[in-house]
């Protein structure tokens, strides 16, 4: 049986793959620091899912859970504050672990790397300008996986996706505090201007989308990256399909920037989340090209099906 390692299983991106890969016929190995956070999880139940407590911080703990890995999902993400120093550090280890392993490597891309100069649609060939310092640690970070791969024989795919949301989506996820948090009370947040696309990634798709690349892996060369399209909208485009879905007319609002730098002033987190602000008043988007001549079909879910799954595993009450 294919086997592989899910780092960030309590995330986003690592839970995604983590469904979809056992939906593929894999059997997982869980590496956890706090086996409590997950005693309660539906995925518990399938009997192809191993745990493994421990840290990616430690080798150790990485060839342990790894043992018999054909396949490495790293879909740990730190903290915005922790992100410079932790962040190579545990994907050196993810990178190492790969190496002893004879493993492919699946990263989570984001689409911090690009300037808006170079935008609004990015390929995978697009200049990388970023001008902010959570995008030049992305560049960096992935500028050293692509070394490590050719230079190692270690492959890495780097699959780059927008702000994910959907039924698995985790409190962190941007998606929550505009939509999920509001819609219950007749109304929905915009991050900035009404008229700017912006790409969403909905994690059941990106999740099969990893998985393909995943059984592909042996017709790609040692350093890939593949953008992921999703659902790329205006701001007035997912407030119409947000309010289509509840069946109301939703009520517009502001996100709160400015409570955001308040508390910003005392909480590091919340401040390096001012950074990104930028991107809510620009087009974004991405080219998926390169996927589709791939795989043909890419995974995608209609967005008013998207939206009512979502609604529906997140307990959303529409009746206000």
């Amino acid at each position: 049986m294919k086997k592989a390692l899910i780092l960030g299983v309590t995330g986003n991106f690592g839970r995604a793959q983590a469904q979809a890969l056992l939906d593929n016929g894999w059997h997982l190995h869980l590496l956890l620091r706090d086996l409590n956070k997950f005693k309660h999880d539906s995925m518990l139940k399938n009997a192809d899912v191993t745990l493994f407590k421990g840290d990616a911080m430690n080798m150790d703990d990485l060839l342990a859970a790894g043992k018999g890995c054909e396949a490495i999902v790293h879909g740990i993400n730190m903290p915005y504050d922790k992100w410079a120093e932790l962040m190579p550090k545990i994907t050196n280890n993810v990178m190492l672990t790969a190496k002893k392993l004879n493993a492919t490597i699946l990263f989570a891309g984001n689409i911090y790397n690009f300037s808006p100069d170079d935008g609004p649609v990015y390929d995978e060939q697009s200049a990388q300008n970023p001008i902010t310092k959570k995008g030049g640690f992305r560049k960096q970070l992935e500028q050293g996986m692509a070394h490590f791969a050719q230079t190692q024989g270690v492959q890495i795919i780097v699959l780059r996706a927008g702000d994910y949301w959907g039924p698995g989506s985790s409190d962190s996820s941007f998606f929550k505090y505009l939509v999920l948090d509001n819609v219950p009370k007749g109304k929905i947040w915009l991050s900035g201007v009404e008229d700017k696309k912006h790409t969403w990634a909905y994690l059941p798709d990106l999740g099969r989308i990893g998985a393909a690349l995943l059984e592909k892996r042996k017709d790609l060369d040692l350093f890939e990256v593949f953008h992921s399209a999703g659902h790329d909208l205006t701001g007035m485009e997912m407030v119409d399909a947000v309010g289509q879905a509840a069946g109301k007319k939703l009520k517009i609002g502001k996100f709160p920037w400015g409570v955001i730098r308040i508390i910003g002033i005392f909480n590091k987190a919340f401040r390096e989340m001012l950074e990104l602000r930028f991107m809510a008043n620009v087009a974004q988007s991405l080219n998926q090209d390169k996927l589709e001549a791939l795989l043909g079909d890419v995974p995608y879910t209609p967005l008013a099906e998207a939206l009512k799954t979502t609604f529906n595993a997140h307990k959303i009450d529409t009746s206000f």
